[in-house]
């Protein structure tokens, strides 16, 4: 196999493991939360629905925004750690 071979090899195989990472789960976390809200369904698979079961003790940056309106709409909501999270 010459260089040029292999290089574009390596380089499939990197565009295949990066397609593999955008069409799998592994949207990042945020992502998955807002989803939730929005389409009031679960998408992380935890049986648990963003906004509507739980929000976060301390909140994630990007979600504060709509954390503050959960808040509005459902004071008494469960908040949880995100270990707690990571355990649902």
């Amino acid at each position: 196999m010459t260089e040029f071979e292999t290089k574009s090899l390596e380089n499939q195989e990197r565009i295949i493991q990066l397609l593999e990472n955008l069409c799998s789960d592994k949207i990042p976390t945020p992502t998955k939360l807002l989803q939730e809200y929005l389409n009031h369904e679960d998408i992380d698979g935890n049986g648990k629905i963003y906004g509507i079961d739980f929000i976060f003790k301390d909140p994630i940056p990007s979600l504060t925004g709509i954390r503050h309106q959960i808040l509005i709409d459902n004071p008494n909501i469960r908040q949880i750690t995100k270990e707690e999270y990571k355990n649902l």
